[in-house]
């Protein structure tokens, strides 16, 4: 055996040969090679060299990539065993084998040359073929490997011998059944060399039938064997058709008139087949205080045919190939006392017991009666399961009759019981299968955890159905009454401290309120069954209403998490409206938001023009939604009036407070149009215009009235100075000059603090819906889910969400908020004697560019190249351990993280290179900073631990590997993202970005990238911005996804060569 197997190869070995899966072990002299068939996922057949090269094949695929495999090895450790070696000279038993006689000439007489004899023309040189009837005699024999075989292992195989007065063996199977396949003629191996044409009428139609079948099935299993092997038959394979226990079965079913012979043949010993029962495998007595069992020793088992052979008779039993296992342990024993044993009644119980259904098997007439009293019972085994949690328990009990059985050997019996004949082999056989549903054994119960109850009960129901024939469930009182116990529960809704807000309410009767949060996370995680403290397992798939479940699921979504008491938005229960109706305070708020015409009253004393139907309906409409501080967009089309509508709105809010905060921000061309307006319909309301310079519009603010108004840019560069006010109102003029979310001015706006919102936009959907999305982000944030589940919307559900909030005469679309996010480049120049190493690899590439027309002749050894280009930047160590100089990359990251970690910034650190994660985090450690890292061999609980410390801030760094950790995560403790190196895909970086820039995030992210001025790191930045579509294209699956529309100058631009 090579040393250099691996442990697990030889481990596994072993556990073939324990499991007897070598059904079949042959030495083939002629070839110096032992062939074997192991049974594993399916059969393999194997060689396994006998000259002590260790030159050996299998059909796997492991041996295909290493040349060995768990099949080879165990087909030596099975030699040993045996206490015998791969290699032949040393195993004298093999002199025992029969010799091999010289190989036989063999005659072929072609299709065409049959022809010519049929046509009446023969071939001189060809006699005349034998047309009276063929003798055939069909010779069943074992392979007579006792001594290298065990465990009742012995196999038959069939050889045809053919004949008119004398019969002769037929030295090549193959070649015989295909003539007898195309009605050819075939040569006997005679002195006379008789010729034979195997037609129908050469044979009895019985025979030819018999011949015919067996053809098919030899010329199958043949092309299956040359297939698997690719070599040459010895002279004995040629002669060989190895059986089944299908084959044997139905061989035995030919009677004695068949009118070919049919000889059985035993370690070459002629044999019959018995259809009796045998009634001399075991004789019992008593003598004295002592039961003597005596075995017949002319006995052979062959347990791959479910047969035995006693005294030259081959019997039919009932024996399994476990019922063969069985017995072999037992017969060792047998064999070592001569084949009886003399032992004392108590231990003759014990034998009986465990062993008596196997000897009625095989002999069922014998009588244990004078011996012991006996009592046989019907095996029933009881599974008694009961359920903690995710936890299922299961005791294994075997019954017979009033008798019980925990595992096998364990039941004990009194003198007065009678004895129970115990089917050993199948309590076993259930042990087993218990283990092959991945139950473990501990503490005289099987256990298995799985995810959810649900998940548990699932597996119970499914059991419970597949169960075969002699087995029972017995549920303990927790799973006893697993389909009786039902909730019902209600959802009330009840207005908040503010009108903002309602508090939602669950009552589920006969459950304690501190366990119906648990009960709505089993609804939101879509779970069927739910186990209360008390141990009872519900079926919470229906304790709401379906429509109210899905309430629930929205908020989940929205939210993050549903809690009864929870205060939620007011607007996101507007789409359940027809499920709310009977709830009291959701009814109001929908009759003021729908209808509010009939509802809402305004107060217009002081304008100085009378609005249309309309345009009081849009003031009324605003009312609504402020009652609400809800936002909303005014979209109505160009012309009108939405100027005015928003000036009613601001004199009726003004007319009740007079100390009301509004701030209206305008595009600079509109900004005095928007006072001369104020100045014409409501002149009683003191505007101030911030305008000017600097200076001026400082003094303006500070000597502002309430209602102030200023211009796009001047709010930009004035942000610091709104960033702490707070407005009643906030209005938006032109609201799609904000739709790049991008913009400073954009995230000034949406951070800026506000009760209510108002966009005006005639053209809401000037663009793309995402120019729209971006305005009611603005607007009202937190409206609509998140932008993947809003893809998947109907136009009827996005109709239905936005219709409260956008007055306009055509339906619209929107998207979710976010916390703002700030993307910045950092540039960093190379070291010194990095540089030197960077732009020696770059003239190695440069030059088998030059050398190239193609790029799909150097593709992956540029791709190479050009990898190393982007280690060598992060730091020169990636591509020389030995390196010892520094990295101008890595020394400003460090500046950089100091500067962040000064500040209770709390970091993610992303690289696609996990070495050069190893370098941060050797530099953290000897800096005593505490961080996380995950990389692509992180175990997933690991992960998500990590995950949840760094949330609660225990550390302030995470190192990451982008690719393993780019997607999945949520990090919304992080507020800063190093992006160390780029990728070639901005979306994956966005990914990565998205870790901490994601729903539920409430601080605003800061994410750096890092990038080497003038190297390739430059390029790939400056390349993601101006050819994004390029890249697309070349890196749409990684690096190694180029598409070969990109050209050679394409690439010398990646790489910095000017043509």
């Amino acid at each position: 055996m090579k040393w250099s197997i691996s442990s697990k190869i030889i481990d596994e070995a072993h556990q073939l040969v324990n499991d007897e899966r070598i059904i079949k072990l042959v030495p083939d002299e002629t070839e110096t090679v032992w062939r074997s068939e192991v049974v594993d996922d399916k059969t393999y057949k194997v060689i396994l060299d006998g000259t002590g090269k260790e030159e050996d094949v299998c059909q796997c695929d492991v041996w295909e990539k290493k040349g060995y495999c768990r099949h080879t090895v165990a087909t030596e450790l099975f030699l040993r065993e045996l206490d015998m070696t791969r290699v032949f000279k040393f195993n004298n038993e093999l002199k025992r084998f029969p010799e091999t006689a010289d190989e036989d000439a063999l005659m072929t007489v072609l299709m065409e040359e049959f022809k010519q004899d049929i046509l009446g023309e023969p071939d001189e040189t060809i006699e005349a073929p034998q047309l009276s009837p063929l003798n055939i005699v069909v010779e069943v024999q074992n392979e007579g490997t006792q001594y290298y075989q065990t465990d009742f292992s012995n196999i038959f195989y069939l050889r045809l011998k053919i004949g008119y007065h004398r019969q002769y063996y037929v030295s090549d199977l193959s070649e015989f059944f295909n003539c007898l396949e195309n009605h050819g003629l075939y040569t006997l191996p005679n002195r006379e060399r008789e010729t034979i044409w195997l037609s129908p009428v050469t044979f009895s139609k019985a025979t030819y039938e018999f011949l015919s079948q067996l053809a098919q099935s030899y010329m199958f299993d043949r092309e299956k064997h040359m297939k698997s092997l690719h070599t040459p038959d010895s002279r004995h394979l040629k002669q060989r058709y190895y059986l089944n226990r299908e084959q044997i079965q139905t061989l035995l079913t030919y009677h004695e008139d068949t009118p070919f012979e049919l000889q059985w043949l035993i370690d070459n010993e002629s044999v019959h087949f018995n259809r009796q029962q045998p009634s001399n495998f075991l004789t019992i007595s008593k003598q004295n205080q002592k039961i003597i069992f005596k075995f017949n020793p002319n006995i052979h088992w062959f347990k791959h045919y479910g047969i035995v052979a006693i005294n030259q008779e081959v019997y039919q039993v009932g024996l399994t190939k476990q019922d063969f296992q069985a017995m072999s342990a037992l017969y060792n024993q047998i064999v070592e006392h001569q084949f009886e044993l003399e032992i004392d009644i108590d231990q003759a119980k014990e034998l009986i017991m465990n062993f008596g259904y196997l000897f009625r098997k095989i002999q069922p007439e014998i009588n244990f009666a004078e011996i012991v009293n006996i009592q046989q019972e019907k095996l029933v085994t009881e599974l008694i399961a009961d359920l903690t949690q995710q936890t299922l328990q299961v005791e294994l009990i075997h019954h017979y009759g009033t008798q019980v059985a925990y595992r096998p050997h364990q039941l004990t019996i009194s003198d007065e019981d009678p004895i129970i004949l115990r089917d050993v082999t199948t309590e076993i056989k259930r042990e087993r299968w218990m283990n092959r549903l991945h139950f473990s054994y501990e503490n005289n119960h099987y256990s298995q955890k799985f995810p959810s109850v649900t998940e548990a009960v699932h597996f119970i129901k499914k059991l419970t159905h597949s169960l075969p024939h002699g087995w029972q469930w017995t549920f303990k009182d927790k799973l006893a009454g697993l389909d009786e116990h039902e909730l019902n529960g209600e959802l009330e809704l009840n207005r908040g401290t503010t009108n903002r807000y309602l508090t939602i309410n669950f009552n589920i009767e006969d459950v304690e309120s501190q366990e119906v949060d648990r009960i709505l996370e089993a609804i939101v995680n879509r779970e069927t069954y739910y186990q209360l403290s008390d141990g009872r397992i519900v079926d919470v798939s229906n304790v709401l209403p379906e429509e109210q479940e899905e309430l629930v699921q929205h908020l989940y979504q929205q939210n993050g998490e549903v809690k009864s008491g929870d205060k939620i938005p007011i607007y996101q229960t507007l789409r359940f409206a027809s499920e709310l109706q009977d709830q009291a305070d959701f009814q109001r708020f929908y009759d003021e938001i729908i209808h509010y015409n009939d509802y809402i009253d305004v107060d217009l004393a002081g304008l100085k023009t009378t609005l249309s139907h309309y345009q009081l309906e849009a003031v009324k409409w605003l009312k609504a939604l402020s009652r609400y501080q809800l936002g909303g967009l005014l979209a109505d089309e160009m012309g009108l009036g939405k100027t005015v509508q928003t000036i009613g709105y601001v004199l009726d809010a003004w007319n009740s407070n007079q100390k009301l905060k509004c701030l209206i921000i305008t595009p600079a061309s509109v900004l005095y149009n928007w006072k001369h307006e104020f100045n014409r319909f409501a002149p009683k309301i003191p505007v101030t215009v911030i305008d000017g310079s600097i200076e001026e519009r400082e003094t303006l603010r500070e000597n502002a009235g309430n209602i102030m108004l200023t211009s796009y840019q001047s709010y930009r560069n004035d942000q610091e100075a709104y960033k702490d006010d707070f407005f009643d109102v906030l209005i938006l003029d032109e609201a799609q000059a904000i739709k790049n979310e991008r913009t400073l001015l954009y995230q000034s706006v949406a951070k800026q603090k506000a009760g209510m919102r108002i966009g005006l936009s005639g053209t809401p959907l000037e663009n793309n819906l995402s120019e729209f999305w971006a305005m009611m982000r603005i607007i009202l944030p937190g409206l609509l889910p998140d932008a993947k589940t809003f893809q998947n919307l109907s136009t009827s559900d996005i109709r239905q969400l936005t219709a409260p909030f956008v007055l306009r005469r055509t339906k619209q679309d929107v998207q979710l908020d976010l916390p703002d996010k700030e993307v910045s480049d950092r540039y960093a120049s190379l070291d010194a004697k990095q540089k030197n190493i960077y732009l020696a690899y770059l003239e190695d590439i440069k030059n088998k560019m030059d050398q190239a027309s193609q790029l799909s002749n150097i593709q992956m050894d540029l791709l190479a190249g050009i990898t190393r280009l982007r280690q060598i930047c992060c730091h020169p160590q990636l591509i020389d351990s030995d390196y010892s100089g520094t990295s101008g990359k890595f020394e400003y990251f460090k500046e950089t993280l100091d500067r962040a970690l000064d500040a209770g910034k709390s970091v993610l650190v992303f690289s696609q290179f996990t070495s050069m994660l190893d370098i941060i985090g050797n530099y953290l450690e000897d800096q005593s900073i505490a961080y996380y890292k995950i990389t692509g061999q992180t175990k997933k609980q690991v992960r998500q631990e990590q995950v949840t410390a760094f949330n609660r801030q225990e550390r302030q760094v995470f190192l990451i590997s982008l690719r393993a950790g780019g997607v999945g995560l949520n990090l919304t403790g992080a507020d800063t993202v190093f992006l160390y190196d780029l990728w070639w895909n901005p979306a994956v970086e966005e990914q990565a970005i998205g870790r901490a820039h994601r729903i539920g995030q409430t601080n605003d992210v800061r994410v750096y990238r890092f990038i080497t001025e003038g190297t390739i790191e430059q390029r790939i930045a400056e390349l993601q911005e101006e050819k994004r579509i390029l890249f697309d294209e070349v890196f749409t699956e990684g690096e190694s996804g180029i598409n070969q529309s990109l050209s050679l100058e394409d690439l010398q631009q990646i790489i910095g060569i000017k043509n």
